[in-house]
């Protein structure tokens, strides 16, 4: 019986992209400040259709971030099930 391969996802990054994340690392200094950052984040709240976005160093980050808002925005305080 032979084995069945599915691919989930195909590669979509292109040289180009590479190319200019490499240069963002090398030359950007910080990677969550800078004007580089400020226009993505520009960009992807234009894609998104919202206000703001903010871009943020980890997942750990973002979590953390998630938390706060939802608890300023329903009034939560730590303990709150």
């Amino acid at each position: 019986m032979s084995e069945m391969y599915w691919p989930l996802m195909k590669d979509c990054i292109t040289d180009e992209d590479k190319k200019a994340m490499s240069d963002f690392v090398m030359t950007a200094g910080r990677f969550t400040n800078g004007p580089r950052v400020k226009q993505f984040e520009e960009e992807w709240s234009k894609w998104l259709g919202v206000k703001r976005s903010l871009f943020v160093s980890s997942g750990s980050t973002a979590n953390f971030l998630l938390v706060a808002a939802i608890k300023e925005l329903y009034g939560l305080k730590d303990g709150d099930k």
